[in-house]
């Protein structure tokens, strides 16, 4: 999701319901926004 375009990546986001290739995923995240990245991740590495 671009939040100034309003976009959903279809791609990026069926990856991220199927869990599949984190990787790209993170690297995905980065690109768009790296403290939002990092927040995210922080959160799913406490659990």
């Amino acid at each position: 999701f671009k939040k100034q375009s309003k976009e959903v990546h279809d791609k990026v986001h069926r990856l991220h319901i199927m869990r599949q290739n984190p990787t790209d995923y993170r690297h995905h995240l980065l690109e768009e926004d790296e403290d939002a990245s990092s927040r995210h991740i922080s959160l799913c590495t406490e659990n």
